[in-house]
Parts: C-alpha cells; structure tokens; sequence
C-alpha cells in the first residue's frame, strides 16, 4: 500500500530527469528522445555522461 503513495513522486522526478538531459542534449546538437529514455531509466548516470560529451555543433 505505502510503495502505491510514493509512486507518483517518484515518477514525476524521473519525467523531470528525462526532459532536462533531453533538453540539454538537444541544445549539444544529440537526439532528444534517446537521451529522454536513456535518463528516465538511469538519471543520475545519464546526466553525467551528458555533461562528459563533446558538443555536436
């Protein structure tokens, strides 16, 4: 019961996750959708791998 209160919030911090590192690998010149998925599933990770990127333009 206490997993079906805490799920909303959680995915609500992953959806944000996801659209900043696509929106920050779109503005780099990468696929936003790729980068969306790609952090909603490992956020934290993705997001440093984001940063360590060379720019695309």
């Amino acid at each position: 019961m206490e997993v079906f209160i805490l799920l909303p919030p959680i995915l609500v911090i992953y959806f944000m996750f996801g659209h900043m590192n696509g929106q920050y690998a779109k503005d780099r010149g990468r696929s936003y959708w790729l980068w969306f998925f790609i952090s909603f599933i490992l956020p934290v990770i993705s997001t440093i791998i984001l940063i360590n990127l060379k720019n695309k333009k």
